[in-house]
């Protein structure tokens, strides 16, 4: 018996071709060129590296929207930590803020059954404000040492690590699997044995874990750190995610 072909998976493909090749003719093939795309693909790894973390809270049905300005606040920190420090003790602090915040998001959520919507966009306001003081209204120059690792290879191993390790947590752990039951019904979840706002704090956290990676290394790449960085980081993330497949009211992917 021969398989049908289904036309509907098939759509965002044939969208994604004809766009491509819309733009490749009208720009006269400079949208396929090697400096083209390896702009693309610069931009487009940190968006992947930001989604991956976000995978597990979308997977749980909830979302969130501080990412962005995550993105610019931890931009902000990880250049002022390096000017006095260097990139270790920079990507350390990058790390821990985005972790804490996850925790915060996560945790005010599942003790106080708080929108985790309207946390993250609390959190949106007060980081904006925050990038903004801490930039002076203005912009901060990352240190010259630090160009050394704007590299596309780099930024390429990264991706590739965290790509392994949400893989993994995802789909060989109980906690990916709890993610999805959590996100298929959180009452049945929690019936079965599923310690639900456990899982939602790690979720949170380990999207904020990613999400000020993802800062860091949009500072390296544009080599300044603005007071606009990070803005619609949450929207490009969210969009890749859908695109991706993954369904906006969490779970597995139905059909």
């Amino acid at each position: 018996m021969k398989r049908k072909i289904d036309l509907k998976a098939l759509v965002p493909y044939l969208g994604l071709i004809a766009i491509i090749l819309i733009f490749s003719i009208a720009s006269g093939n400079e949208l396929l060129s090697s400096r083209n795309i390896k702009v693309i693909i610069n931009q487009m790894l940190i968006i992947m590296i930001g989604a991956l973390g976000s995978s597990f809270v979308l997977a749980i049905g909830k979302l969130d929207f501080s990412l962005g300005s995550l993105v610019g606040v931890t931009a902000t920190v990880g250049c002022l930590v390096s000017k006095s420090f260097g990139i270790l003790p920079a990507l350390l602090a990058v790390l821990v803020i985005g972790a804490l915040t996850g925790v915060l998001i996560g945790g005010l959520h599942a003790l106080f059954q708080l929108n985790p919507f309207i946390i993250s966009i609390t959190i949106l306001f007060m980081y904006r404000g925050l990038t903004w003081i801490l930039n002076k209204d203005s912009s901060i120059a990352l240190p010259f040492s630090m160009y050394q690792y704007d590299k596309l290879s780099y930024r390429v191993v990264i991706a590739l690590l965290v790509f392994v390790i949400v893989y993994i947590l995802f789909n060989k752990t109980k906690f990916g699997k709890y993610c999805k039951a959590v996100g298929s019904g959180e009452m049945a979840a929690l019936q079965s044995g599923v310690p639900v706002n456990q899982v939602k704090v790690i979720a949170y956290s380990i999207s904020g874990l990613f999400g000020g990676l993802c800062g860091l290394l949009s500072l390296i790449k544009s080599g300044t750190s603005f007071t606009t960085t990070g803005q619609m980081f949450e929207t490009e993330v969210l969009i890749a995610l859908v695109l991706g497949g993954m369904p906006l009211s969490g779970g597995l992917r139905q059909g």
